[in-house]
């Protein structure tokens, strides 16, 4: 009997919770790759895909989200739109 990829993310989720989309395409890149891993058994897997991720030194997404004082904090770039702080933007200015 063929072991679906479904079926793998779903024995994962079961046991470990919701994966993150990181997760889910480390585990379809493996799967689509090595023929082998599908028989591998959860915790095993489970195991891989978190281990290459944390050397690859992933961030998630919630994790890395900014505000607009973190990406421009200077206001240099467009100091003529900014009022006082860089999420108060003068419209009229900005057109």
């Amino acid at each position: 009997m063929a072991i679906s990829l479904k079926s793998i993310v779903k024995r994962i989720e079961y046991k470990y919770g919701r994966l993150g989309e990181a997760q889910n395409r480390l585990i379809e890149e493996y799967f689509m790759e090595d023929d082998d891993f599908a028989r591998r058994s959860i915790e095993d897997i489970w195991q891989i895909i978190n281990k290459d991720l944390a050397d690859k030194k992933y961030i998630p997404l919630s994790e890395r989200q900014t505000s607009m004082d973190q990406l421009f904090p200077t206001g240099d770039e467009y100091p003529d739109i900014y009022r006082e702080s860089l999420s108060d933007v003068d419209m009229d200015d900005l057109l």
